[in-house]
C-alpha cells in the first residue's frame, strides 16, 4: 500500500500518511520489504488502544 492509497483509505493527506509512515520506521514498528514499486510494509508490533484516553495518546504520537 502506497501512501497515497493509505491516505485515501484513512481520509488524510498523502503528506500526513508520509510522515506517519516515517514516524512509524524511525520507530521500528514498521519494516519495507521489497522494491517501492512492488514492496510490502510489515508491521512489527501493534498495540490496539482500549479506550479513548489511549487513542488520543495515539493520534498524538501520529501527529494527526
Amino acid at each position: 500500500m502506497s501512501a497515497n492509497m493509505l491516505s485515501v483509505s484513512v481520509g488524510i493527506t498523502e503528506r500526513q500518511a508520509q510522515r506517519i509512515l516515517t514516524k512509524l520506521k524511525a520507530e521500528g514498528e514498521i519494516i519495507r520489504h521489497g522494491a517501492n514499486k512492488n514492496g510490502y510494509w510489515e508491521i512489527i508490533e501493534i498495540k490496539i488502544p482500549n479506550s479513548v484516553s489511549e487513542i488520543k495518546k495515539v493520534k498524538q504520537r501520529l501527529a494527526f
